[in-house]
């Protein structure tokens, strides 16, 4: 992992159309993801977010990470700013994704909010293009698939972090395995929840 000096990442780039929920539970939208409105609160004239609100999710990311899997993702002695932790995260080597919770037409609904340049990387995404997805899309449309992912989500959210191994997943029509992940909770700087974060340490592709 590189030093706090090694990394040079615009925070207004890598945190594009990121959200932090203001209260506890849903948060309505009238349309189904009609211009994003489950993440419209906090944003700009431009349509994007606050340096204030970008700032804040990665500082979830990384604090409700220390606190439910007791280790630190980046040495606290690295982040010598908000943006520094901001920029680390997005630059770190593990896969780190984000999701939230909104409600749609059709009921409840699970919308990608974040990913690091590794997953970007790894599944030929932009920033925008990401979070622009139901984060059910990762798991198979087939009905047993997504009830095993429900009920990882729901053990998360009742139970905090969950070890993922040997579980297929695919992100973009990409197949991968993740062969050592961390599913767990997000809370604000309040406590308040705030989604679920993944952090997968290996994977891997399945032979062409």
């Amino acid at each position: 992992m590189g030093k706090a000096g090694d990394v040079d990442v615009d925070v207004d780039i890598a945190f594009i159309g990121l959200n932090l929920p203001k209260k506890s539970g849903s948060r309505s939208c009238r349309r189904v993801r009609e211009s994003t409105c489950a993440r419209m609160e906090g944003m700009t004239e431009e349509g994007t977010l606050s340096t204030n609100n970008k700032l804040k999710l990665a500082r979830s990311i990384l604090d409700s990470y220390s606190f439910s899997c007791k280790e630190e993702l980046i040495p606290p002695e690295d982040l010598t700013s908000e943006k520094q932790a901001a920029a680390m995260l997005f630059n770190h080597p593990y896969i780190i994704m984000a999701h939230d919770r909104f409600e749609s037409e059709s009921g409840y609904e699970n919308g990608f909010t974040y990913a690091n340049k590794t997953t970007l990387d790894s599944f030929d995404l932009t920033f925008d293009q990401f979070v622009h997805l139901l984060s059910n899309t990762s798991t198979t449309a087939d009905d047993d698939a997504q009830a095993e992912r429900n009920q990882i989500l729901r053990k998360t959210l009742l139970l905090g972090p969950t070890q993922l191994s040997n579980a297929p997943r695919q992100i973009n029509g990409k197949d991968f395995l993740i062969e050592d992940g961390t599913l767990f909770n997000l809370a604000d700087s309040k406590g308040i929840y705030a989604g679920q974060c993944v952090v997968i340490r290996s994977f891997s592709f399945p032979p062409s």
